[in-house]
């Protein structure tokens, strides 16, 4: 997995048979209950660390596919033509499987994946909008661009995300990352460091003087 060779990643959910005979050799066979309270602590570190695994390179390939649709075809063909291989081009891996399934036994329990990954690609979501509007905030209005288009990278792979991941809607999560609580009027971050820049910067120092015409 963490050489992202992930062409076969529906394999890598546990097969129910294995941990069920685990469990009845260590209590009814051996008659350990510390041995299975072992196995247990390391089936559920094993699995939580192949959950993380997952859903972290699931979302690192939906966001290249996302920024690779979104560039410019004629600049990533003259990129892929001096690199000599396609650097652009993103491989279709298949996130499908292990992302719709609902009932995973593991030790006798039920375990919705979906659930699972829906959780930690919302908070990844959350953070990278987050990101996108620190910088915007960093900086001035030239950036504006740049913001819109990153922006636009993190909603197309919402939307792709969207269609096998139950995750709240974008502009819940861009309003929740924008501070934008008031339901009747324009409020938020980008709105507040709009203004601030339009009166100290762009206002202060790029008006027209009558009197020096300059």
């Amino acid at each position: 997995m963490r050489a992202r060779r992930l062409c076969h990643i529906e394999s890598l959910t546990p097969p129910p048979c294995l941990p069920l005979f685990v469990v009845v050799f260590a209590i009814q066979v051996l008659q350990l209950q510390h041995l299975y309270d072992e196995i247990e602590a390391e089936v559920n570190l094993v699995f939580d660390q192949m959950m993380f695994l997952i859903g972290e390179q699931m979302y690192e390939y939906y966001k290249n596919s996302a920024s690779s649709h979104l560039l410019n075809g004629s600049y990533k063909d003259a990129i892929e033509r001096v690199k000599g291989y396609k650097q652009l081009t993103i491989e279709e891996k298949r996130f499908t499987p292990p992302a719709t399934q609902r009932h995973v036994l593991l030790l006798g329990r039920s375990i919705d994946l979906n659930f699972l990954l829906t959780s930690h690609v919302n908070h990844k979501l959350g953070k990278d909008i987050e990101a996108v509007l620190k910088r915007f905030e960093s900086g001035d209005l030239s950036i504006i661009v740049d913001t819109e288009k990153m922006l636009e990278v993190v909603k197309l792979m919402h939307y792709r995300l969207s269609k096998v991941l139950r995750l709240d809607s974008y502009d819940l999560l861009f309003k929740s990352a924008n501070a934008d609580v008031n339901a009747k009027h324009m409020s938020g971050r980008v709105l507040g460091h709009l203004k601030t820049t339009v009166l100290e910067d762009l206002a202060a120092n790029y008006s027209y003087n009558v009197y020096t015409q300059r």
